[in-house]
């Protein structure tokens, strides 16, 4: 099984307190080392989500008010650049998309509507996204306010994977192996080129062999034809995610 793409953090937070300060930390202060617009997003606004509402919310759930509940869930979605740019998920908007979709994977696994505030970070080879999700959440059979619970040893992997097939982690991976073996394949044949004509051959050409640059023209058509044909469809998933996000408003 190849290596996830995507890692993923997630802590625990006891304390209102805390939460509203990470808020703040996340969505403010911590924004003067990154290239991107101050603020928070949420379920339905880019930015300006108010998240001193959202602290609001957990103090008046009585679910949440024994001082061992945990009164929000800290994720952190992060990935390498130079995989980010490959994949083609490197901006502000595409990363509050894998955002939302992640929160609603998250709804759909638990079987409840979760109220959260997030932040991008744009920062330089290490883009993240800062999610703090509500340690409640609505029972979407009987409305009722039920305790959020994550098993760090089962949905962690699980939520991996599937933030891996949201952003087609695993085509890039696919890609890159193809490109391994092709570039094993070449090698082996140089190695076992005739030594007298490798030697002829470099005695009289004048220009250079041109087959390899073909070869690699036409993986990358191909490749490019193939991506393309994938971004249309993660395309219209995320329309489709948004329009349901939409009805569930």
């Amino acid at each position: 099984m190849s290596k996830s793409m995507t890692f993923i953090k997630v802590t625990t937070s006891k304390s209102v307190g805390k939460v509203q300060a990470h808020a703040k930390y996340i969505g403010f202060r911590s924004r003067d080392k990154h290239q991107n617009e101050r603020g928070l997003f949420d379920r339905t606004r880019d930015n300006g989500a108010p998240y001193k509402e959202f602290v609001k919310s957990l103090k008046e759930k009585p679910s949440l008010s024994h001082s061992q509940s945990n009164k929000a869930f800290k994720v952190v979605l992060s990935w390498r650049e130079k995989d980010a740019r490959e994949l083609g998920i490197h901006s502000e908007d595409r990363y509050k998309d894998i955002a939302r979709n992640y929160v609603q994977q998250l709804e759909k696994d638990k079987g409840m509507k979760l109220d959260y505030v997030g932040a991008v970070h744009m920062k330089d080879e290490h883009p993240h996204i800062h999610l703090i999700i509500s340690g409640v959440g609505q029972n979407k059979e009987n409305g009722r306010d039920n305790r959020l619970r994550i098993d760090f040893k089962q949905d962690i992997p699980n939520q991996k994977l599937n933030v891996d097939k949201d952003i087609g982690a695993d085509r890039l991976q696919r890609d890159r192996e193809v490109d391994e073996r092709l570039r094993g394949v070449e090698q082996e044949r140089g190695n076992q080129q005739p030594r007298d004509q490798r030697e002829q051959l470099s005695r009289y050409s004048t220009g250079r062999d041109i087959t390899k640059d073909v070869f690699n023209t036409l993986e990358k058509i191909s490749k490019q034809a193939r991506f393309k044909s994938e971004r249309a469809r993660e395309q219209n998933e995320r329309e489709l995610s948004k329009n349901e996000r939409d009805r569930e408003r």
